[in-house]
């Protein structure tokens, strides 16, 4: 038999789109996927587009849908826009807020990282809120490499910049550090997935004791958090605060 309606699987058959409930979150996967199901067995006519889609929603989505006007009317291309518009796409498109990044940037630099695991982890969770921010411009690339370095915690990020350094001496610090900087130097300094190994812990002692953190002449203390109003970190002088490597009137966390 030639695809057609007739050959649409059934619900919970394989290649079947899933069931859909009314989630805002799903809604554009659900409907993706059911139109490329529908060029699949070659449906395009409308009448049998709108009529399809209703096998795979929810009996309280499909009572929606069939009050719906061009359902009545089929218009596929319409009554795909009313499904969007009703079930709320934009409660999707703001998925996160730049607050919830600076909460997660505070808890997490709290947390010790003691293996790449630990590392991965925390670069996961970053990317998840982060980058997703950064794709949807709400926050530059600056200020995803800042987050990024500032959710890291002190003693990581201290033997992070010392490895840095080490490399390049003249390495420009009055920009955050690229994320890609970053994560290349801590995946050379954590070498095993079952825990630091004692190299890293040497490194860390000699890193610590002997190479300063480009604080600035004058300075006593550095953060990364350090800034006009800032709640977190060490203060600075009011002298040092346009010198320190991250502070910054317009960022506060």
């Amino acid at each position: 038999m030639p695809p057609s309606v007739l050959t649409m699987s059934l619900l919970g058959m394989k290649s079947a789109p899933e069931l859909f409930r009314g989630d805002h979150s799903h809604i554009r996967n659900f409907l993706d996927h059911y139109e490329r199901f529908c060029a699949l067995h070659n449906v395009v006519d409308d009448q049998e587009k709108v009529h399809s889609i209703l096998q795979y929603c929810s009996t309280k989505v499909q009572e929606t849908i069939e009050g719906m006007i061009h359902y009545h009317i089929p218009d596929w291309d319409r009554l795909k826009h009313d499904l969007l518009k009703y079930f709320d796409t934009d409660l999707s498109d703001e998925r996160f807020y730049e607050r919830d990044l600076k909460n997660f940037v505070v808890n997490s630099m709290r947390c010790p990282i003691h293996s790449l695991i630990a590392f991965w982890s925390y670069n996961r969770d970053f990317i998840c809120i982060g980058g997703w921010l950064r794709n949807q411009e709400r926050i530059s690339e600056d200020e995803f490499n800042r987050y990024f370095w500032a959710g890291l915690p002190s003693s990581f990020r201290h033997l992070i910049n010392s490895h840095l350094l080490l490399l390049n001496p003249n390495l420009d610090v009055t920009h955050p550090f690229s994320y890609s900087e970053v994560t290349k130097a801590a995946e050379q300094l954590v070498k095993t997935e079952k825990g630091i190994t004692n190299s890293f812990h040497n490194s860390l002692k000699i890193s610590m004791s002997s190479i300063p953190m480009m604080v600035p002449e004058g300075c006593t203390s550095w953060s990364p958090f350090a800034s006009a109003g800032s709640s977190v970190g060490n203060p600075l002088p009011e002298s040092c605060k346009r010198k320190s490597r991250y502070a910054s009137a317009s960022w506060h966390i």
